[in-house]
This record gives C-alpha cells, sequence and structure tokens, in this order.
C-alpha cells in the first residue's frame, strides 16, 4: 500500500479511498473490523502529524 493518506480511509464501511488511472477517485480495499481496531490503535501510537497512513524511515 503506497500513497494512502489517513483522510482516505472510510471507518463508517471499512473502506480506502484511492486515486486510480486518470486521476478517478474509488472506493477500494474493505478490511475488516479488527484492521480499524488496530489502525486506530497504530495512529493513535504515533507521535507525528504527517498525514501519511504508514510511514517508512530510511535506514542508517
Amino acid at each position: 500500500m503506497e500513497k494512502i493518506n489517513i483522510e482516505d480511509l472510510n471507518w463508517g464501511d471499512c473502506s480506502v479511498n484511492v486515486n486510480g488511472k486518470g486521476s478517478k477517485q474509488r472506493e477500494v480495499g474493505l478490511f475488516h473490523d479488527r484492521v480499524k481496531v488496530w489502525l486506530k490503535k497504530y495512529l493513535a501510537s504515533r507521535k507525528d502529524n504527517c498525514k501519511t497512513l504508514y510511514l517508512r524511515h530510511a535506514r542508517a
């Protein structure tokens, strides 16, 4: 999963909005309620204001 922002998550129906071909918004990637719980825990544990869902840190 790449280029997914927190605002792209639809918590109500457990889906993700992505930009598809031609920059069209598409709703995809339905996720289970258990994933929803863990995503919320992950986001609560973050100490940044970055809008990206998953952060990847460069290795030294």
